[in-house]
């Protein structure tokens, strides 16, 4: 997840809602995120975009991330 921050941090904002910070727990819930990795994207008006569940491949979610944002570009 740190190096998609990395990478896609100035273009996108990432949010990480612990699991184990039970101040969290109202956030992830709206998300429908109950699990541990578990990750959403989101759009500007907080609309669900894609999920994932389990380990991230971090080659994957970049090749995503990348083109959505690509067609959301002007």
């Amino acid at each position: 997840m740190y190096g998609l921050q990395q990478k896609f941090g100035d273009q996108i904002d990432f949010i990480n809602l612990n699991v184990d910070n039970h101040d969290a727990t109202p956030t992830r819930l709206s998300f429908g995120m109950r699990n541990r990795s578990h990750y959403v994207l989101l759009d500007a008006h907080q609309n669900k975009l894609r999920e994932w569940f389990g380990p991230l491949n971090q080659q994957a979610m970049e090749e995503q991330i990348a083109e959505l944002l690509t067609s959301i570009e002007p």
